[in-house]
């Protein structure tokens, strides 16, 4: 969405999400036995640090497959990441961590 400069209303929402504090919700897919996490703002991942840190699986311009402690992982430069593997919450919640080390 663009937005306007002069726009008062503009710039009070990004002056309220930039106030936010950040965290991240983790969900647990039934059917497929993984764990879905979703930031509660706008962030954009650093693709190329992940890269650089984590053992990559495959690549594509908007999301990186790596492995992460041996684990299967998803993420998109827009911060949502699944990680598969039938791993538990915490261990899922840990990977969201390190890999969130790496916003822009």
């Amino acid at each position: 969405v663009k937005q306007n400069p002069n726009c008062l209303f503009c710039q009070r929402k990004k002056e309220i999400e930039q106030k936010k504090p950040f965290t991240f919700v983790i969900q647990k897919c039934a059917s497929q036995n993984r764990f879905i996490i979703k930031p509660n703002q706008r962030i954009e991942l650093d693709l190329e640090q992940i890269k650089e840190r984590y053992e990559v699986l495959t690549e594509t311009p908007i999301l990186l497959v790596i492995s992460v402690d041996g684990m299967e992982t998803i993420v998109n430069q827009h911060g949502e990441i699944i990680v598969k593997n039938g791993v538990g919450e915490e261990q899922a919640r840990a990977i969201t961590e390190s890999v969130y080390n790496y916003k822009k």
